[in-house]
């Protein structure tokens, strides 16, 4: 099962709701109203990217760029 967000046609509330992935494209029931008139939509996802630096090398990076910030740009130590 995994989960996925829904907006009711009636009454346009947003849920989310675990399903059977062979059943993420069926109308769920609305938690607000009631009823069985609701379509899939995007959610808004997350990433989580572990970062295997530690603060010093960091710090260093960002020194040695000259800038005040963190230069981005590839860089390993401060693209998050």
């Amino acid at each position: 099962m995994a989960k996925y967000e829904y907006k009711c046609r009636h009454c346009h509330c947003r849920f989310s709701k675990s399903v059977k992935i062979e059943e993420r494209n069926q109308p769920q029931m609305c938690p607000s109203c009631g009823k069985t008139d609701s379509e899939k939509v995007l959610s808004n996802i997350a990433f989580n990217k572990t970062n295997f630096q530690d603060s010093a090398d960091c710090e260093s990076c960002v020194e040695d760029s000259g800038q005040a910030g963190c230069h981005g740009d590839g860089c390993a130590c401060c693209s998050n």
